[in-house]
């Protein structure tokens, strides 16, 4: 397990069920477990808040002297993969981190089981938003790298190029092929086989400030307007879908379950 390292100040940020996974997976990893993960509670359990999921099976692990098969996976996937990048997301939360959070998420995964990754990927590939080349370009601008980010403004300026002759029409945001061997997050489609269009972030640029940014061999500081890469409001939406599956079958009902506890909400 590789978390994201934190000071006092950044663990005091966090929530109580947020510091609890930090030090029930720091417990795990060194092998003891001190009393502020045997004595506190790991929050209560909900089907919407994964965070929570993860703090009780850790906890659940911790406590059984012969753990199944199956709760080892789980752990291995909390530990390998979920809470590395719950706390890097954390700490960079902003939508130009997002391409290269998705592809250390790929990284990561790695480590599993042949048969969990074969679960996994499917997943990822329904989830790859991130790996839109919009979103690879937004990333790519804010490399550290010259040479990437000068990769970056070509592309965005032929996407430029190419509107222009070809005006008219709406973009469509398909989720691509990936690549899950890809060793960099530039790696992760194959760029040649997809019409790459301008991420909105960049649209206000002009072509020559554009040229501008990779110039520097230190990295610009861009204008850009500082939208999460995940939201609070995404895991509320999930929390409500979760709800609505386990109280309705079918997706007529669900909707209809969805849509009368929106008016609800709204009405009070």
């Amino acid at each position: 397990c590789i978390l994201h390292p934190l000071d006092l100040k950044d663990i005091k940020k966090l929530s109580t069920d947020q510091q609890y996974l930090y030090r029930i997976c720091l417990a795990i990893k060194d092998g003891s477990w001190p009393s502020s993960v045997t004595d506190n509670s790991p929050g209560k359990l909900s089907h919407a808040l994964w965070l929570t999921t993860a703090n009780r099976l850790l906890r659940l692990y911790i406590g059984t002297p012969s753990p199944s098969q199956n709760l080892i996976i789980l752990v291995k996937y909390i530990m390998l993969v979920y809470a590395p990048m719950w706390f890097e997301i954390k700490m960079k939360s902003n939508c130009p981190n997002g391409a290269q959070h998705f592809w250390k998420m790929i990284s990561l995964a790695r480590q599993l089981p042949v048969n969990v990754k074969h679960i996994i990927y499917k997943v990822f590939s329904n989830n790859a938003y991130f790996a839109h080349p919009e979103h690879l370009l937004l990333t790519m601008l804010h490399d550290s790298r010259k040479h990437i980010r000068e990769l970056a403004v070509r592309r965005i300026l032929a996407a430029r190029d190419k509107k222009t002759k070809n005006s008219g029409g709406l973009r469509f945001f398909n989720l691509l092929k990936l690549n899950f061997e890809a060793a960099h997050y530039i790696d992760l489609i194959d760029w040649s086989n997809y019409v790459v269009t301008e991420p909105p972030l960049t649209m206000h640029i002009k072509d020559k400030d554009l040229g501008e940014m990779c110039k520097e061999e230190q990295f610009p500081v861009l204008t850009f307007e500082e939208f999460p890469c995940h939201t609070q409001s995404v895991e509320r939406c999930v929390k409500l879908i979760s709800e609505a599956t386990m109280n309705v079958c079918g997706e007529t009902a669900r909707d209809g379950c969805l849509t009368s506890s929106k008016e609800r909400t709204s009405n009070v």
